[in-house]
């Protein structure tokens, strides 16, 4: 039987602990049906970006073991050029009581000097020379993960039904790039259309596009920017072919 309870208050009544239980219950059945299944990493948000010598965390939610954990407000840590890999990551901290009625369940953001563990998330990480100026913003889709002075956040995970799948600002890049080539094979298209629609792209969606088993982030990516070469290709030939049409030749 399907039901609905919701609580009602009129002036001059008592508050009841049962009108509190059906406000605080709902919100996190609700969260829980629709989000069960998913893997962890990224929700929404946490993008990162470079200002002014600071890291920025931008704010959003992450889900670890079907729980939420929310940043609400920007989250700056301040970074130097060390000419190797530093690491923004998350590290979880064990669940505690803070008082009789309320569990707190927390992460702190950190730069490290190596991948997150099991106990952690990476939100992205750099490799900066002195005297380099680090960058979020990217020139092309292969310079997502160019190697020096650019922030790369191929290997951060976005949760999704059954996983873990690309950000998706990742795909989106890769749906305009392709789009911008005239992509001629109607699968491009549908999954181009399909990156720029929906607020993830499912990791069983990447695996059956680009016919690849892995779940490897890194590996899904580079098979994302072969399969954009071919676009480029196939685009290229489809203007000149175009061009070409409109073209009379005199003898």
């Amino acid at each position: 039987m399907f039901t609905d309870a919701y609580p009602q208050f009129p002036n001059g009544h008592l508050l009841k602990a049962e009108h509190l239980s059906l406000l605080r219950d709902f919100p996190r059945e609700m969260f829980a049906l629709e989000y069960a299944g998913f893997g962890d990493g990224v929700l929404f948000g946490c993008r990162v970006n470079a200002e002014d010598g600071m890291i920025v965390v931008a704010p959003g939610v992450v889900l670890r073991a079907g729980v939420p954990y929310r940043l609400k407000e920007a989250f700056r840590i301040p970074y130097a050029p060390e000419g190797a890999y530093r690491y923004v990551n998350l590290r979880f901290a064990d669940e505690e009581a803070q008082s009789e009625d309320i569990v707190f369940r927390g992460a702190e953001i950190v730069l490290d000097d190596a991948p997150a563990g099991e106990n952690g998330m990476e939100l992205g990480r750099f490799k900066l020379k002195a005297g380099a100026r680090l960058r979020g913003d990217h020139v092309d889709f292969e310079d997502l993960d160019t190697e020096f002075d650019t922030l790369n956040a191929i290997r951060v995970p976005c949760a999704c039904r059954g996983g873990q799948t690309l950000l998706p600002f990742i795909t989106e890049f890769f749906a305009k790039e392709a789009l911008s080539h005239r992509p001629e094979n109607p699968l491009d298209l549908h999954f181009a259309f399909l990156c720029l629609q929906e607020d993830r792209v499912n990791l069983s969606v990447l695996q059956g596009y680009l016919r690849i088993e892995s779940s490897d982030l890194h590996e899904l990516y580079l098979a994302l920017t072969r399969k954009l070469a071919d676009i480029r290709g196939a685009g290229g030939a489809a203007i000149r072919k175009e061009r070409l049409a409109h073209k009379i030749i005199v003898d």
